[in-house]
């Protein structure tokens, strides 16, 4: 059963305040300069942004092909640094995936920076701290509390998942307006893949299943 966990709170929070700083519409595609823009504004970072074939990166450890397939299927990576007061992050977005590949990859790692949920840290000293994550997919589909309690990297990822899926589609995507408009035809609108759209269903049947579940309680 889905459960509201606290990571989870912390990504619909981060969410509701970007899209307050864009003044959000349901029938507005938002571009994508606009939300880098809305999360350096909230989180303090300076964002920077920029374009690599993943295909051609390799790991440490030339031996490590699991490591490596991650790597290059990757849909971008996500490095920040604080050194005192100065925090800056750079995304690298692999530029072999679609259009909309992109876009959700970018807020994804948009989503760890903001929420302070990565799904890798380096700690650099007491004054400074290095993170490093990859964005590999947009599915929530096995969101659980089981399954995040186990894993600290799942957890991260689909809070990262959470808040691009609520930043780049808007709460009135239901099945109605999916079966009047079409899956394909509201997806472009948005910038997205189909697929999203349904994930982003999947979070309101969920909210209402687990609502549904504490009035119970």
């Amino acid at each position: 059963m889905f459960i509201m966990l606290p990571e989870f709170k912390i990504a619909f929070e981060k969410a509701r305040l970007v899209n307050e700083k864009l003044h959000c519409i349901s029938e507005r595609f938002v571009a994508l300069p606009d939300i880098v823009d809305a999360v350096k504004e909230l989180s303090g970072y300076d964002i920077r942004t920029s374009f690599l074939d993943f295909t051609t990166l390799q790991t440490a450890d030339n031996n490590s092909n699991e490591d490596n397939l991650v790597l290059k299927q990757a849909g971008a990576m996500l490095g920040t640094i604080v050194q005192g007061n100065q925090k800056k992050a750079q995304i690298v977005v692999n530029e072999v995936k679609s259009a909309q590949q992109k876009r959700f990859a970018t807020v994804h790692e948009l989503g760890h920076l903001i929420t302070s949920i990565p799904n890798y840290s380096y700690v650099i000293d007491n004054d400074g701290a290095f993170t490093l994550s990859t964005q590999i997919n947009a599915d929530i589909t096995f969101i659980s509390e089981e399954d995040c309690a186990s894993s600290d990297f799942l957890k991260a990822e689909q809070v990262a998942n959470i808040f691009a899926l609520l930043v780049l589609i808007p709460d009135e995507i239901t099945i109605q307006k999916m079966t009047a408009e079409g899956p394909d035809a509201l997806a472009e609108k948005y910038g997205v893949t189909p697929e999203m759209l349904y994930s982003r269903m999947l979070i309101t049947c969920l909210l209402y299943t687990s609502d549904a579940a504490d009035d119970k309680a």
